[in-house]
């Protein structure tokens, strides 16, 4: 795994400037995310993953990161707040059990008081596609 130190685009800026505002969100009702960082890589997928197209973000409950794969910095703002929204429910929930997925978006909602949606693709966004979180993924 290769971190950035420098941004490489406005592209990644855009998630680092996302990242910051909505930690700041989620902060105020869970002040733990506080400390949360967002660290931004050079792979297709996220280590570990089943390595699809959606498979473009992580986080790490011990040490309160978001990882980030620099591919999909490009993407529009609604699916970068979606994706941070997601991942930054689950470092306040605190929890891997089963069902996390699903508390991670009803936090994000519950914070943000946007849904979490899934777009065609299956990717997380706050503006269009369905509410539910498709069954063939992870729950």
């Amino acid at each position: 795994m290769q971190q950035s130190s420098k941004y490489k685009s406005t592209q990644e800026t855009n998630i680092r400037w996302v990242f910051l505002e909505e930690r700041k969100r989620f902060a105020k009702k869970y002040p733990l995310v506080a400390k949360a960082k967002l660290r931004v890589l050079d792979v297709q997928s996220m280590p570990g993953s089943a390595g699809g197209f959606r498979d473009v973000a992580m986080c790490d409950l011990d040490t309160m990161t978001v990882w980030f794969a620099r591919r999909a910095c490009s993407w529009s703002i609604e699916r970068l707040i979606g994706i941070v929204d997601h991942e930054l429910g689950h470092l306040a929930d605190g929890n891997e059990s089963q069902g996390a997925e699903a508390r991670a978006d009803t936090i994000a909602r519950m914070v943000t008081g946007c849904p979490i949606r899934y777009d065609s693709q299956h990717v997380q966004n706050v503006t269009q596609g369905a509410l539910k979180r498709p069954a063939y993924l992870h729950q």
